[in-house]
């Protein structure tokens, strides 16, 4: 699958910044700042009226949350909040450049592979940009255009799941490994409670002074109770 590519061209403090933008197969609409560090890819919901990015709210209950202490300690000129969930940051790992191409960035991606190898075997190969790139200017364009593509993706997720004879039903939830635009088209039934995923169980079995360790606490075995 191709991904959908613009720039977006606008002057801040008398300088003439162009940032790419695309939306990843979930819908997510991503941009490759212009600035440090140069080339990665953040999620942004839109853009304002003077040309600000509008960033995604940091989730306190994503496992996200639970890394960013640590990686502030090697890198305190990133912004990791801006990610605003584990998943898009895993995102970014593929899209972009920027901290990716530094050695902390591949550590930290490597970690990412381990916590969820199924995503990355998923999208590493797929990933692709179109060759036409179309250049805007106006605020307006480019929020119409991140609300076409993402409509666009939700449409082509829907009728490749009633063509195969899917019901809404029988569509996988969130328990499942992969990123896919069906796990976040289909709205779910309210008060659904989901167990925590594999990434969340590992993020909160890691240790904060090395990222890579397990930990794995057996659960221990119950005493009967003697009756009084």
């Amino acid at each position: 699958m191709v991904l959908p590519l613009i720039v977006f061209s606008s002057s801040e403090n008398g300088q003439v910044l162009e940032r790419p933008m695309t939306v990843f197969y979930d819908g997510t609409p991503f941009y490759f700042s212009a600035t440090n560090p140069l080339g990665t890819a953040f999620p942004l919901m839109g853009i304002t009226e003077n040309g600000s990015i509008v960033h995604l709210d940091m989730n306190k209950c994503d496992p996200l949350s639970q890394l960013i202490p640590t990686l502030k300690k090697y890198s305190k000129n990133v912004n990791w909040e801006l990610f605003g969930s584990l998943k898009n940051l895993i995102v970014s790992s593929l899209l972009g450049k920027g901290i990716w191409d530094t050695a902390l960035g591949a550590t930290v991606k490597e970690i990412l592979m381990r916590m969820d190898p199924d995503f990355y075997q998923q999208y590493r190969a797929s990933i692709c940009f179109e060759e036409e790139i179309t250049k805007y200017s106006e605020v307006d364009g480019v929020n119409a255009w991140i609300r076409k593509q993402k409509y666009k993706l939700i449409e082509r997720s829907l009728s490749n799941q009633f063509a195969l004879g899917i019901k809404i039903e029988d569509i996988p939830d969130r328990k499942q490994k992969s990123f896919s635009p069906s796990n976040y088209a289909i709205a779910e039934p309210a008060g659904k409670r989901y167990p925590p995923t594999p990434i969340q169980t590992r993020i909160m079995q890691s240790s904060s002074e090395d990222l890579t360790a397990k930990a794995s606490l057996p659960n221990s075995p119950r005493k009967p109770v003697k009756p009084l």
